[in-house]
C-alpha cells in the first residue's frame, strides 16, 4: 500500500513539474520567436495579422522611412526624395510624430535616425545616390532596430516601417535575408510596403506584411487598413500623400476645392499633385 501511495505521488509531482516545464518552454518561444526561426511551420503559427493603426494613434507616429536606392532606380532618384520628402512634410510640423530614414542597395544604412527636424530628415533623403543589388533583409533588420531599440513609448506612438522598392529582393535565398524577411510578419511594427514600377512584386511585399491582404494600386482609394501600394515613379509622391491622408486625415495635406492642389492646413507645405 505504501509502494502505491508513493508511486501515485510521484507521478503527480513528475506531472506537476513536466507542466511547468511546458508553460516555462511556451512563454519563452511565444516571447522570442526567432528562436526557431529555422522552423517555417512555427513562424506560420507564431505570425500575427499586420499590426492595426488605429485613427487615435495615427498622427502621433515613429516612421521608419526604408529606401531602395539600387542600381535600378537611377533615373528616378528624384522621385524616390519627392516621395519621401512628401511624407515628412505631410507629417511635420503638424503632428507629434518622428520619423528615420534607411537606404538599402546590397547593405543598409541608417542615415537619419528618428527626429521630428524636417531639414535633418529632408538633409539626409538628399544624400540618396542609386547603385548596388536590393537586399531587404539587411534593411528591415535596421528598421526593426530603428523602431524597437531606437523610438518612444510604444504605447504613446505607434510603430510604422514604410518600405519602398521598386524590385523583388536579389537576397532571396541567403539564410539570414530570409529569415529577416519572414520575421517581419511577426514583429509589433506595422509594416507599408511601397511597389514601383512594373519590377516590384506584389508576393514580395506579401512576405513582410503577413499576407498584406489589402494591396491598393491608384486610383483606388487608400484606408488606414493599406498593407501595400503599386504605385510608379510618375505618381509615387502624389501616391504617398494620398496615402498618408489616408492615415491622419485632420492634418495631412488635402485636396482644396477639386483644383489639384494638395494643401496641408497646419503647415507650410504646398505641391500640386499634377504638375509633380
Amino acid at each position: 500500500m505504501l509502494s502505491t501511495k508513493r508511486s501515485e505521488y510521484i507521478n503527480i509531482i513528475n506531472k506537476t513539474y513536466m507542466k511547468k516545464l511546458i508553460q516555462k518552454f511556451l512563454a519563452v518561444i511565444t516571447a522570442t520567436p526567432m528562436l526557431l526561426i529555422g522552423s517555417p511551420a512555427f513562424i506560420a503559427q507564431a505570425a500575427s495579422a499586420n499590426p492595426a493603426l488605429n485613427p487615435a494613434d495615427a498622427c502621433s507616429l515613429d516612421i521608419a522611412l526604408v529606401l531602395d536606392k539600387s542600381g535600378s532606380i537611377g533615373g528616378n532618384e528624384a522621385e524616390i526624395k519627392g516621395a519621401a520628402k512628401a511624407v515628412v512634410n505631410a507629417f511635420l510640423p503638424a503632428t507629434d510624430t518622428e520619423l528615420g530614414v534607411i537606404f538599402f542597395d546590397s547593405t543598409s544604412a541608417v542615415v537619419q535616425p528618428l527626429t521630428n527636424n524636417v531639414t535633418d530628415l529632408e538633409t539626409a533623403i538628399d544624400t540618396l545616390s542609386a547603385g548596388g543589388g536590393t537586399f531587404w533583409g539587411p534593411a528591415i533588420d535596421d528598421g526593426r532596430t530603428m523602431l524597437e531599440v531606437g523610438d518612444r513609448d510604444d504605447a504613446d506612438h505607434k510603430d510604422l516601417m514604410i518600405m519602398f522598392s521598386d524590385g523583388s529582393p536579389s537576397d532571396t535565398g541567403e539564410a539570414e535575408a530570409d529569415a529577416a524577411k519572414t520575421s517581419a510578419s511577426t514583429m509589433p511594427i506595422r509594416i507599408l510596403g511601397v511597389g514601383i514600377g512594373t519590377g516590384a512584386a506584389t508576393s514580395s511585399f506579401r512576405t513582410i506584411t503577413n499576407g498584406g491582404s489589402s494591396v491598393v494600386s491608384p486610383p483606388d482609394a487608400f484606408g488606414i487598413d493599406t498593407d501595400i501600394v503599386m504605385s510608379d515613379f510618375a505618381t509615387l509622391e502624389a501616391d504617398l500623400v494620398a496615402l498618408v491622408n489616408s492615415l491622419c486625415d485632420e492634418t495631412i495635406p488635402e485636396e482644396d476645392g477639386g483644383d489639384d492642389t494638395v494643401i496641408n492646413k497646419n503647415s507650410a507645405y504646398v505641391k500640386n499633385v499634377v504638375s509633380s
